[in-house]
């Protein structure tokens, strides 16, 4: 029997960009061997099928929780999305039709979307890239009063009643599932890789009690076949020859797959291994959280019996989440130009389509009015030799009328020719041309409109960009002021946005930006000019000693 499974995972605002990655396969995954990139075209968007949505995950989260207006700005630590993951077993899929299988995962959408709230929902992907077809649903947790509290929302007892409900709606909308393992303490759910091993083992023993099967029949069939050397015929003979031979290839071919799928679970054991070695890595670091925690209590404690200490506790937790919020908002700036950086390609792209449409315009203009020159010079002729036909009389005359004429029926012919290839092209008739081109006219004056304004959008965007990268360089400047420890909280969270290899430089901070910075340092945070000055100078002695070392590996070098 099948199982009705549904993971929750909590995610962070750092984390939501990975997500995106993954769930838009963004970047090929080397940590996962299940995903076939080639079958990805496959894989259906559930939540922006027709594609109008064109936000990153992460600005559609900042823009609900923009939307909730909570009293205090979000905490950096602070889950700001549940990720669900519903599917079943490989075998399950396998019985079902495609058609079925897509009803399968928007019964599970349309499911989590009622329970969580349509305005939640950020993403839904169904991966039918990998080897078992799953759905990957994001969900921002909103409480029913307009807070931001992942807790508050997904305590045990509601997991609990999330996971019968799930199956209850599954089982009345056709699909044969039992409920999911409970996570109640005694029995949790398997772990997706383990899940995956778990599969692939149910699955090898299965084709290992084929093979026992078959070569139980292998032997029986020679059995018989022994004993039949007497009262069997020769074609009853050949005929058992016959089956043995081909069970003896079912069999060969059984081995192989046994020996496949144990590849495949040994690889999959190695995979579960080393994250699980990894997790290992990271339990002392959690329970010196842990530890970090109880200090702040006993710290928090130890400030309140002595009052003089307060103000400048107060100050120090001022300054540390401002460290935070810088942090914040240079993933934010970064998030903002790659936005806008991506709306000047898709504005560029629109304004060279637009300048195509126009030269189409210009070129079918040309040619209908070549045309028309054409089909008024022919029918010039026509009228020019009908008029000399109509002179040319008499006995004698035969000869030259008879030429006449010939050359009326050439030019007539031709005429049909030029008409027949008009109503070809443009579907019109020659009265229609002058009609044509007026039409063709204010198109292109439309267009040349609508092509200006998009370089204008262009440059709004070109703008746009510059400014981000001003704010950002600004603000790393300023959070560079800061003493080191909280520095490094702001550099930690600022590396969380990775930039694509040709912005990266951008984004560094140049001489002739540097009186730009100090300038509006000194109006907005003079505090913080004179440590932003000493530390564009020690960068300038840094770079001098790279610089050096760089110089005496050339002079050492030989010479070619």
């Amino acid at each position: 029997m099948s199982y009705a499974v549904l993971h929750m995972q909590k995610i962070k605002m750092g984390g939501v960009r990975g997500i995106e990655n993954h769930n838009e396969r963004l970047k090929e995954s080397h940590t996962n061997p299940d995903i076939n990139y080639e079958k990805s075209h496959l894989n259906r968007d559930l939540y922006n099928s027709n594609g109008a949505d064109q936000r990153t995950y992460y600005n559609r989260v900042r823009d609900r929780i923009k939307e909730l207006e909570l009293p205090k700005a979000v905490r950096h630590d602070a889950v700001v999305v549940t990720g669900f993951l519903c599917t079943s077993d490989k075998e399950f899929f396998d019985k079902l039709p495609q058609a079925e299988q897509d009803r399968f995962f928007k019964q599970s959408y349309d499911f989590l979307q009622k329970r969580y709230g349509e305005k939640n929902v950020i993403a839904s992907t169904v991966h039918y890239d990998e080897k078992t077809p799953h759905m990957h649903c994001y969900i921002i947790p909103v409480t029913e009063d307009g807070r931001l509290s992942c807790k508050d929302i997904h305590t045990p007892s509601e997991l609990r009643d999330l996971q019968t409900k799930y199956h209850q709606h599954m089982r009345e909308n056709g699909f044969d599932l039992e409920r999911g393992v409970p996570s109640d303490g005694k029995r949790k759910h398997v772990e997706m890789q383990e899940f995956k091993i778990q599969t692939k083992y149910d699955q090898l023993k299965a084709k290992e009690a084929e093979l026992e099967k078959l070569e139980s029949i292998d032997k029986s069939v020679n059995l018989h076949a022994e004993k039949g050397k007497l009262t069997y015929s020769t074609k009853e003979v050949e005929a058992i020859k016959d089956q043995n031979r081909a069970l003896k290839v079912e069999i060969y071919n059984k081995e192989k797959e046994i020996g496949k799928l144990k590849n495949e679970v040994l690889e999959l054991q190695k995979g579960l291994s080393k994250t699980r070695s990894e997790l290992k890595e990271t339990e002392v670091p959690l329970s010196r959280l842990k530890d970090l925690t109880d200090e702040n209590k006993a710290l928090q404690a130890f400030v309140e019996k002595r009052p003089g200490l307060q103000k400048e506790m107060g100050l120090f937790e001022q300054r540390k989440e401002q460290a935070y919020q810088l942090g914040d908002k240079l993933v934010d700036f970064k998030s903002k130009y790659e936005q806008a950086n991506q709306e000047r390609r898709q504005s560029v792209e629109k304004t060279y389509r637009l300048d195509n449409q126009v030269r189409e315009c210009d070129s079918s203009i040309a040619d209908l009015k070549g045309k028309q020159e054409r089909l008024n010079a022919t029918q010039g002729k026509i009228e020019s030799l009908e008029s000399k036909l109509e002179h040319t009389t008499g006995f004698f005359k035969g000869k030259d009328r008879k030429a006449l004429q010939d050359s009326i029926g050439k030019e007539k012919e031709s005429l049909s020719e030029q008409v027949k290839k008009l109503n070809l092209e443009y579907n019109i008739r020659p009265e229609g041309i002058g009609d044509r081109i007026t039409a063709l006219q204010d198109r292109k004056t439309d267009l040349q409109r609508a092509k200006q304004a998009q370089i204008e959008y262009t440059n709004k965007c070109e703008q746009a960009k510059g400014n981000i990268l001003r704010q950002y360089k600004y603000t790393k400047a300023l959070s560079g002021a800061q003493d080191k420890g909280f520095r490094e909280i702001t550099a930690r969270h600022d590396a969380m946005a990775q930039l694509p290899d040709q912005d990266t430089k951008l984004f560094q901070i140049s001489h002739k930006d540097r009186a730009e910075i100090l300038d509006r340092m000194a109006e907005q945070n003079p505090n913080a000019v004179e440590r932003c000055k000493a530390n564009f100078k020690l960068q300038d002695e840094q770079q001098k000693t790279v610089s050096k070392a760089i110089s005496k590996t050339k002079d050492f070098m030989p010479q070619r």
